[in-house]
């Protein structure tokens, strides 16, 4: 057990595990963080996973870290047989980590397309401190842009967001959100959604035209803040 005397970042991303290491390791980690488990050391801040497999244990030992400010969950791969187990620990990490401020799951849940947004609208709009939030390249689709527009909308804590790669198809939903975006005066940052531009302003000037526009609005917003 390793104690930490002031608050760490650990960074395990691209630890490039061999299956059977992995195994082990989810395999030895609690298995329910309700029962009296000896806790890790609760001095830790920030946790990246990026580019590596992950679990429902991993998601909830995690959740046991109660002062943890970020998460960071790029770009990792879930097995499909796993999958509703790891969405559900994903779910209940979000849930327990009350001191979260910055959520990232870029393209990690993308087989779950709109589902994350659905299931996840609640708690990101009632969460008491999260200020970051990062979905992009996850598929959300239409239903989902129009979710994180409320979640938006719903709960001003949250000043920073990337969403792009979130495939949706009809370009009016996604100037309507990007108009959306150019009223919240309190956003701090809005990462460009350069995929999604190039895919719905294909071929139209005026629909390039009408995306720009909003974006310089944000934008001149972000930079008052």
């Amino acid at each position: 057990k390793q104690e930490f005397q002031s608050m760490v970042e650990l960074d395990f991303s691209h630890t490039d595990f061999k299956e059977r290491d992995f195994d082990f390791l989810a395999s030895s980690l609690p298995i329910c963080i309700n029962k009296q488990y000896e806790m890790p050391s609760p001095m830790v801040s920030a946790i990246n996973w990026n580019n590596n497999q992950l679990s429902s244990r991993i998601l909830d030992f995690f959740s046991m870290f109660k002062l943890l400010k970020k998460i960071s969950l790029n770009e990792c791969q879930i097995q499909k047989i796993e999958a509703d187990d790891v969405f559900n620990a994903m779910l209940r990490m979000l849930k327990n980590s009350v001191e979260l401020i910055e959520f990232n799951v870029k393209k990690t849940m993308k087989m779950f397309k709109s589902r994350l947004m659905k299931e996840f609208k609640e708690d990101f709009i009632n969460h008491p401190n999260l200020e970051k939030i990062n979905v992009a390249d996850n598929s959300i689709g239409d239903e989902g842009i129009n979710i994180l527009s409320e979640v938006l909308k719903s709960n001003p804590r949250i000043k920073f967001i990337s969403f792009d790669g979130s495939d949706v198809s009809k370009s009016s939903t996604y100037l309507n959100f990007l108009q959306t975006l150019s009223t919240l005066t309190y956003l701090e940052g809005v990462v460009t959604p350069k995929k999604d531009l190039k895919k719905l302003t294909s071929g139209s000037k005026k629909a390039e035209r009408e995306y720009k526009d909003y974006l310089k609005k944000i934008k001149k917003n972000v930079r008052r803040n």
